[in-house]
């Protein structure tokens, strides 16, 4: 048995773009469960940006925040009274918890180890446990900062993968656009 490390392929632009849109599927479906009044969704939908924006390991910073990255394309959206980039977006403040401030691409990260779909552990840091003790109609007000960002999240998602249909005759797998 060799003690090598196995080799790594890289993905074309193309699976990557298809890998993108089926994420962002999987966020928008969890949004729509969410909206109607499923609000365990929230783990999932904080998993899928996750994966999308604020991944932050070692080789990735999130999938679609890469592949923009890769092929050199800055999209900008409206937020806040002005033009911003997505990791203009993910780096504004997102909450306060306990005392610490979070941008809103930490709080995603915050949120998905501890409570995402995808990381469940034994115990909480106490800055989540003390916040999910302020609530707005049952909800914790740190989870309603993430649904708002994940609306802006999915909204200038589906308009990236939009401007691929449009521009350069990309057929989504998985969205209605």
């Amino acid at each position: 048995m060799s003690s090598q490390p196995y080799k790594r392929i890289e993905k074309t632009t193309l699976k990557r773009l298809q890998d993108c849109e089926a994420h962002v599927h999987f966020l928008e479906n969890a949004m729509h469960d969410f909206e109607y009044n499923n609000s365990i969704y929230y783990k999932q939908i904080v998993a899928e940006l996750r994966v999308l924006v604020a991944d932050n390991s070692k080789n990735n910073n999130g999938l679609l925040i890469d592949f923009l990255d890769d092929i050199g394309l800055e999209y900008k959206f409206d937020y806040d009274g002005k033009k911003v980039s997505i990791k203009e977006f993910l780096s504004s403040f997102g909450a306060c918890l306990n005392m610490k401030n979070f941008s809103k691409a930490a709080l995603i990260r915050e949120i998905a180890q501890n409570e995402g779909s995808s990381h469940e552990p034994k115990s909480l840091p106490e800055s989540l446990v003390i916040a999910h003790s302020f609530q707005i109609n049952g909800l914790p007000v740190h989870i309603l900062q993430i649904i708002q960002d994940a609306k802006y999240i999915l909204g200038a998602s589906k308009e990236i993968i939009t401007y691929f249909k449009n521009n350069f005759d990309y057929k989504p797998l998985f969205l209605d656009l």
